[in-house]
């Protein structure tokens, strides 16, 4: 296993992104925030994946690079989801938004499909529009077949009128 961080990654808007580095994922897609992916807390569509926060600002990230499945530990994660990745080279892209064209993180992974294994704690019902409001996430990936997204342990809050927001056809 390879652990990579902690990063303080810029979640403007709530979110920050997992993807390929030699391929663009187009995160203003429809297909990308939708009311599943608001409940999983966790959005994709090809060659990239976005992860809801709930600071609109920094927020610590750290990313383990691993050989195989790990262990289900669900202990003190509010959340936890995944979802699959396909990487068509060897490195992906750790990105904040909305500058994650400029600032990112590039980390060593095998080309081909991976599980994308994503946690969240400090999540609360309703967070303060501050910098940082103490959520922090574990993201875990390990080469795999492509699969659905999975919700592993569900957090209720916290993105319900988003999710209102959403399904009457405003963008996140």
């Amino acid at each position: 296993m390879r652990r990579h961080g902690p990063y303080q990654i810029d979640a403007g808007y709530r979110q920050f992104y997992i993807q390929d580095l030699d391929q663009p994922g187009d995160t203003s897609s429809d297909a990308f925030w939708t009311t599943e992916a608001l409940e999983h807390r966790l959005a994709f569509v090809p060659y990239v994946i976005g992860i809801a926060t709930d600071t609109n600002g920094e927020v610590p990230v750290t990313v383990e690079v691993r050989e195989d499945e790990p262990s289900f530990k669900p202990g003190d994660w509010d959340h936890i989801a995944e979802v699959s990745l396909e990487l068509t080279g060897n490195r992906l892209k750790l990105a904040g938004c909305p500058d994650g064209d400029v600032r990112f993180h590039t980390i060593s992974a095998s080309p081909g499909w991976h599980r994308v294994r994503v946690h969240s704690a400090g999540l609360t019902q309703c967070p303060p529009e501050v910098h940082y409001s103490g959520d922090h996430y574990l993201v875990q990936i390990w080469p795999a077949p492509a699969g659905p997204r999975t919700l592993l342990k569900q957090y209720e809050g916290s993105l319900v009128d988003t999710k209102r927001d959403v399904e009457n056809g405003h963008r996140w």
